[in-house]
């Protein structure tokens, strides 16, 4: 007769040989004996199936952070496959997605795959950090870039202060802390909110005051102008009636205009660093004392070094040149004095006395 066996493997196994009468036949699910006429043996192997292999992509920004493990990992089928997402200092996580799905990661910041049957594709986003700095600045200049700035985590920004014209820098305030009247300032590395405010005060202006005391008297060879002089004065303007300027930028407080005649009016106007004053209270020329009631001696004359003056009761001696500018001014509380006009070029200069009574005389001296 025949005998017919039937070969099945367990889940998870496969038939790796069969042996009849210790010969193999192969892996076969089933053997028949036919016509049986003696003892037979048959004997089944099995082997147990290799698990399927599946790839876990993950894919992660370049800048922001770490996934660990990171790139394709290899997981036996049915195991759990556990990744870790770590943001550096200038980022936050963003959106972890499995197969296109967003997850929610646990305390750790870990997510596991449970039982993992099939490929899996795993995404990971980074968010960067920014920080706001506020920029701040009084009356009297400006900061720049001013107002809210938004700047990247890591990154710098750099500030530019000016004092508008008449203004300066007081001080300026970085997250409360002077660092100085400084003219710029740069935040590097920022990882935080900062806040930067300027203030500016007011240059002071000095003031620029008219001149007083002036004085204007006709004397022969013009009108011989005199004034005090003007605190912070730098220079100053000679008008004559009103509106001829008789000379710009005078240094000196006296000038002899050779033009003027009696009745001229004239102001002066004084010249400072900031600005200039009101013109002063305006003097008519009036005619002199009459020199021939005061005696003078003035030798010798022309001369080509020193020579001598002699007025009773002088008080001060001032000389001009040629075009009328004062070159000099002594004082004298004596009948006599010497002169030295060595260094004077050739010409006409005239030289103006005053005693103690206030009478002036003028009187010319030749320089050879």
């Amino acid at each position: 007769e025949n005998q017919t066996y039937t070969i099945a493997a367990a889940d998870g196994y496969t038939i790796e040989d069969v042996l009849v009468d210790g010969q193999s036949v192969g892996a076969v699910t089933s053997y028949t004996f036919s016509n049986v006429t003696e003892g037979h043996s048959i004997n089944a192997t099995f082997s147990l199936i290799p698990p399927d292999e599946f790839v876990i992509n993950i894919d992660a920004d370049a800048d922001g952070g770490t996934v660990t493990p990171n790139g394709a990992q290899t997981v036996t089928e049915g195991e759990d496959f556990t990744f870790y997402v770590t943001p550096d200092n200038c980022h936050t996580i963003g959106t972890v997605t499995v197969n296109g799905t967003e997850v929610t990661l646990d305390a750790n910041n870990s997510y596991t795959i449970a039982n993992v049957t099939t490929e899996q594709n795993v995404n990971v986003t980074f968010n960067l950090i920014t920080y706001t700095i506020s920029a701040s600045a009084s009356n009297g200049g400006s900061i720049t870039p001013a107002g809210n700035t938004t700047v990247n985590c890591g990154e710098s920004q750099a500030y530019t202060i000016a004092a508008a014209d008449g203004y300066t820098i007081e001080d300026v305030l970085v997250d409360g802390q002077s660092v100085g009247a400084v003219t710029s300032y740069n935040f590097s590395n920022v990882t935080s909110n900062h806040s930067i405010e300027v203030t500016f005060s007011l240059i002071p202006v000095e003031p620029c005051y008219s001149v007083e005391n002036l004085e204007v008297s006709v004397e022969p060879y013009g009108n011989v102008i005199s004034w005090t002089a003007a605190e912070n004065a730098v220079s100053y303007n000679i008008y004559r009636n009103g509106e001829t300027t008789v000379l710009a930028n005078v240094l000196t407080t006296s000038y002899v205009d050779m033009n003027g005649t009696v009745g001229d009016s004239y102001q002066v106007v004084t010249i400072c660093q900031n600005g200039v004053s009101d013109p002063s209270e305006s003097v008519e020329a009036v005619t002199g004392i009459d020199e021939s009631s005061i005696s003078v001696e003035l030798y010798p004359n022309p001369t080509d070094g020193k020579f001598m003056i002699e007025c009773s009761e002088m008080t001060t001696v001032e000389i001009f040149n040629m075009v009328g500018q004062s070159i000099g001014m002594i004082e004298v509380n004596s009948d006599t004095v010497s002169i030295d006009a060595s260094a004077w070029t050739s010409g006409v200069y005239s030289v103006r006395i005053t005693t103690e009574n206030s009478a002036t005389i003028v009187k010319q001296v030749i320089k050879q």
